[in-house]
């Protein structure tokens, strides 16, 4: 899963357009606020804020790798010298300039998301509770759990949680209702999946 966080990190970085990230993360800025309210919105941004501040900036490992990859007052000699590199080095700044919009959103989409888990653990627990008593409850009463729906259940919750760093890194802006959707589907999956465990494990 994190190999393709990365190389997706990577794609995005190589060829997604950094105004076109910002853009992204404005719209969905404001739809956080249109719908979540300016509290849940200001929280959202203030942790992200904090988040970028303690990792990119206060680090200084942006500044560094830019530095570094795109010196400044490179000489230019009468044959035009390290000038024909100019179009390179605007290129790998740019791609900079989209990695840190990149790690922006991410972050602002990563506290959209822990907005929602303190709910979310309010209904897995009792989901989880209901699904391994209904499945105690098939044990003691002799009744058949389901294979098939046990193996698609938990084959869903494992599709979930492996497209979630592309939910992260997806460039396009978020609907803010989609988090706690997912959360809550995750929820029932877990107690239809735990309900019809074999009854031998």
């Amino acid at each position: 899963m994190l190999l393709l966080f990365f190389v997706e990190l990577l794609l995005m970085v190589l060829l997604y357009p950094s105004n076109l990230i910002s853009a992204s993360t404005q719209t969905e800025r404001a739809w956080v606020y249109r719908d979540l309210g300016p509290r849940s919105h200001d929280w959202i941004v203030t942790e992200a804020n904090n988040r970028y501040q303690a990792l990119v900036i206060d680090t200084g490992w942006l500044d560094s790798l830019s530095s570094y990859l795109t010196p400044k007052n490179i000489p230019n000699d009468n044959n035009g010298g390290f000038s024909r590199y100019n179009l390179w080095f605007e290129y790998v700044d740019a791609r900079i300039k989209a990695l840190s919009e990149l790690l922006y959103f991410v972050l602002f989409r990563w506290c959209h998301l822990l907005l929602w888990l303190p709910i979310w653990l309010l209904l897995i627990v009792p989901a989880a509770h209901d699904g391994y008593l209904t499945w105690k409850i098939k044990q003691s009463a002799f009744k058949a759990a389901s294979p098939t729906l046990h193996r698609l259940t938990f084959g869903l919750l494992k599709w979930g949680l492996l497209l979630l760093p592309i939910v992260f890194l997806i460039p396009l802006p978020f609907p803010p209702m989609g988090f706690p959707a997912a959360l809550m589907l995750a929820a029932v999956l877990i107690g239809v999946s735990l309900s019809n465990l074999p009854k031998k494990i």
